[in-house]
């Protein structure tokens, strides 16, 4: 069952059709069933002092009702609530910069594009702006509403909050402990990067102190994605040796009529050039190499 679910998650994330939204309400209202129906039957067992480590960390799973543990009212909006936050994220438009059309025609693949080949800081960040805002808004009741019901649930499942339940599936006690002793020890390096950035970002334009502080942050939108979560976007602004030949082969790829399957067909053929197994008949199904 929670591998129909799971199936039937990628088919709705990938197609945001009514069908494929009513195929994975129908998926997960018959996981949540399964649920209710094994909670009651695992609860029986003094599943706690099972010597097998393995049965009883399966034995501790099926024990937590988790979203089952709401209303089914309440669990259908759960439900709803997540699909139609998935569905603004991915068909949110806004309008093109400084356009006399006012009809929003962009969507987050054209605004990425935008942002990642933009050297206009002012265009940069009304595209890394205008998504955030117009997405913000839209879904802001329906996350608070999120947050609600999930909390309820974890709640309901013995956890002071989400937040909490989130964490023990880490399995791991002092586990904010040793994310902070990460962060810590990552700090000093990621200091020296960011600096670097920011200055390689500041030389590019112009030394302007309106568009970087040299003491202050970098604002996200100079980095050309709307996550901010690299530096991939920015690399040809901050590269250290910017005279020497670029590595880039994307003009090869498109004279050879690269494509995003036959790149990941390359790919294969160089593992399994040197013993390891071709991939599944799985992955080529169910994977997507280009937007639908």
């Amino acid at each position: 069952l929670q591998s129909i679910l799971v199936h039937k998650l990628w088919d709705y994330d990938t197609s945001l059709t009514d069908e494929a939204a009513q195929e994975l309400s129908i998926a997960q209202e018959n996981y949540t069933k399964y649920q209710e129906d094994i909670y009651p039957e695992v609860v029986k067992y003094p599943w706690r002092t099972f010597k097998d480590p393995l049965l009883r960390r399966q034995f501790k799973f099926l024990s937590q009702p988790d979203e089952a543990a709401l209303t089914t009212e309440k669990r259908t909006r759960l439900a709803n609530v997540i699909a139609e936050m998935v569905d603004i994220y991915s068909s949110m438009k806004i309008k093109e910069y400084q356009s006399s059309n006012s009809t929003p025609t962009l969507n987050i693949d054209d605004i990425s594009n935008k942002l990642a080949n933009s050297d206009n800081p002012c265009e940069m960040a009304y595209y890394w702006d205008g998504w955030h805002t117009s997405v913000g808004k839209a879904v802001k009741d329906r996350f608070q509403e999120y947050v609600e019901l999930e909390n309820e649930a974890a709640v309901l499942n013995n956890y002071t909050d989400n937040a909490a339940k989130w964490i023990a599936k880490y399995e791991t006690d002092d586990f904010e402990n040793v994310i902070a002793k990460l962060m810590k020890k990552i700090r000093p390096l990621f200091k020296q990067l960011h600096a670097y950035v920011r200055r390689k970002l500041w030389l590019y334009y112009g030394k302007d102190s309106t568009i970087i502080d040299l003491k202050g942050p970098i604002p996200a939108s100079l980095l050309g994605s709307l996550w901010g979560l690299d530096g991939i976007n920015v690399y040809t602004k901050s590269v250290p040796y910017p005279n020497k030949t670029s590595l880039d082969i994307s003009d090869q790829l498109v004279a050879q009529n690269y494509t995003g399957l036959k790149m990941a067909k390359t790919a294969e053929q160089f593992y399994v050039s040197i013993n390891m197994s071709a991939i599944t008949e799985k992955f080529w199904k169910y994977s997507i190499f280009e937007r639908p």
